[in-house]
């Protein structure tokens, strides 16, 4: 029966249906804690906090990766496992707005990193960091993660040089990712990254008007990937970008993914949304500044705190 059921997990994941199979991989840990198979449970756990977050589920991602790490590990787990564990528990609690734990589930699988392992951990430690605009103790970090994951290091370095305010130093950090991304198995998804990346440069550097095709092409691409959170993140770019460039939105369009953002807990996303929305339509912009505002300071978040202040 827990093969039937894995079976289907797998199935489910392979057609991004990422909420589905997060059920499916959860109920096969619980099937597998019945038989007494720590090993087994704990990478069903993974797999179903693996595809929460890619549903967009950070909290039920943090309960079920929290069961996986409650677990003794057993005779055929790997010692990479806790540290895969607390990378990605590290990142839902970056999504849901706590950063401190965040840090400190980070610093935790960084600290039993070896090998190239270590690139994740490190990469994850220093998202969880820049995420709350702090620059300082990253830059050594990201020296490190030049010699272990050059690709990652890269993004790293153009997201380091835009803080700094130094935008050609960040276009040719996103070009050199960008190359490095053709034919690696995340091609998709890194590409999108940067389009990302490069529209919020474009926005820095008073060029809004050339911004807005560009993030249209990264919603596109997440949403391609199914990670629809990431799609809305990038279309409130694209607002922004029209609002700045002196075009008129008459509908933004973003009252239900907003809605979306509370009720799935994630309040950075939230403030991103209410952010371009307030752009958009001036009626509303007090009410959605003000709650930006509130939520991105309990995160921490000084970046987008500022952004709506």
């Amino acid at each position: 029966m827990l093969e039937l059921v894995l079976a289907q997990a797998h199935a489910l994941a392979r057609e991004r249906d990422w909420e589905r199979a997060g059920a499916a991989y959860g109920k096969s840990a619980q099937m597998a804690v019945q038989l007494d198979a720590p090993g087994p449970a704990r990478r069903a756990y993974d797999a179903a906090g693996e595809a929460y977050r890619r549903a967009d589920r950070p909290k039920l991602a943090r309960t079920v990766l929290g069961a996986a790490l409650a677990l003794a590990p057993g005779p055929d787990s790997e010692p990479s496992e806790d540290v895969v564990l607390r990378v990605r528990l590290a990142g839902c609690l970056s999504e849901l707005g706590f950063p401190s734990a965040a840090r400190q589930a980070a610093t935790e699988a960084l600290e039993s990193a070896v090998g190239p392992i270590r690139a994740l951990a490190l990469d994850t430690l220093i998202g969880s960091v820049l995420g709350v605009g702090t620059k300082a103790e990253v830059r050594p970090w990201v020296l490190e993660l030049q010699a272990l994951e050059p690709l990652a290091a890269a993004f790293r370095t153009a997201q380091l040089a835009r803080m700094d305010g130094d935008l050609s130093a960040a276009e040719r950090a996103l070009a050199d990712a960008e190359a490095r991304l053709v034919g690696h198995r995340g091609e998709s998804e890194g590409m999108a990254a940067v389009a990302g990346e490069r529209a919020e440069n474009w926005i820095l550097g008073g060029a809004a008007a050339e911004a807005v095709p560009v993030f249209a092409l990264a919603r596109t691409r997440h949403a391609a990937a199914g990670r629809h959170a990431l799609a809305w993140r990038a279309e409130a770019g694209r607002i922004r970008a029209m609002t700045e460039a002196g075009v008129a939105v008459l509908d933004a369009g973003l009252d239900l993914p907003i809605a979306s953002a509370v009720e799935r807990a994630m309040p950075l996303l939230e403030a991103d949304l209410r952010i371009a929305r307030a752009m958009a339509d001036p009626r509303r912009a007090a009410a959605d500044l003000d709650r930006a505002v509130a939520l991105a300071e309990h995160a921490g978040d000084r970046l987008r705190a500022g952004r709506a202040r």
